[in-house]
């Protein structure tokens, strides 16, 4: 059987899926299901020695009508706890809508752009080097630094830079 040849051999393929369904990263935000749009995957998946699966190579782009999104990295120990480290770059023209999708009520129109090192040891989610712009008829903002414990509690490392170009004084609000 197939399960045969992955239990007692090393095995290595390509792998292309597409997807029209955001569900699987709904642990990102509880709103991503709800969305149209395609997601296509290309990865070298393989077992070696120690038998576990993992995905090589990785190359994912998903296209919504809200953001766009592209990755690239490597997935170990495929299974309920995967572990990964993928670079990632996303933009939006809708970001009020994009942070809705993250479970963020921040009423805000423009347009951002955002990329980083998304990592997955075991439970544990961070973004290290994590690189935000947003672009608003009021004002434009640059962020840099890390978000730990990403989905949970998040904590947030960032450093910003704050261009007022309508206002004459902003005013931020942080919860």
């Amino acid at each position: 059987s197939i399960l045969d040849v992955f239990r007692n051999n090393v095995v290595e393929m390509k792998l292309h899926a597409r997807s029209t369904a955001f569900s699987f990263i709904d642990s990102l935000g509880s709103e991503f299901s709800r969305l149209d749009g395609i997601t296509s995957l290309n990865a070298q998946l393989y077992r070696g020695p120690k038998k576990s699966l993992e995905l090589r190579d990785l190359n994912v782009s998903s296209i919504s009508s809200v953001f766009a999104v592209t990755a690239t990295g490597e997935v170990s120990a495929l299974g309920t706890r995967p572990q990964f480290k993928v670079k990632f770059e996303t933009q939006t023209d809708q970001l009020q809508e994009f942070f809705a999708l993250l479970d963020y009520e921040i009423p805000i129109d423009g347009s951002g752009a955002a990329g980083g090192w998304l990592i997955r040891d075991g439970d544990h989610y961070q973004i290290e080097e994590l690189a935000f712009t947003a672009d608003t008829p009021q004002l434009a903002f640059q962020a840099t630094g890390e978000v730990s414990a990403l989905g949970q509690t998040p904590e947030f490392a960032l450093e910003f830079s704050l261009f007022n170009s309508g206002a004459t004084r902003p005013i931020m609000y942080f919860d």
